[in-house]
């Protein structure tokens, strides 16, 4: 999975579920660095582009709070998303 701003994908499992494999993956199967790396890389390339989005939002002052805060509310349940995602 990839995170793409604008795109919905609903949330395949609780956060406990998903802090579970997080566990299993880096301590039971000893591939820490390799989730790292790749959790790493995704949220880079995903900030650049929802950073992007925003300054060239026309909103200002208060108004631009909007695409703020629902920016905010998708990315976290979609890097929630992709790390189970990766961890499977």
């Amino acid at each position: 999975m990839i995170l793409n701003p604008g795109e919905n994908v609903p949330l395949p499992a609780t956060y406990d579920r998903i802090s579970r494999a997080c566990r299993a993956v880096v301590s039971e199967a000893g591939k820490g660095e390799g989730l790292y790396d790749a959790v790493k890389m995704e949220l880079e390339r995903c900030v650049g582009i929802m950073g992007t989005m925003l300054v060239d939002d026309p909103r200002k002052s208060v108004e631009w709070l909007v695409p703020f805060t629902d920016a905010c509310a998708w990315f976290e349940k979609q890097a929630v998303s992709t790390i189970l995602m990766l961890v499977s």
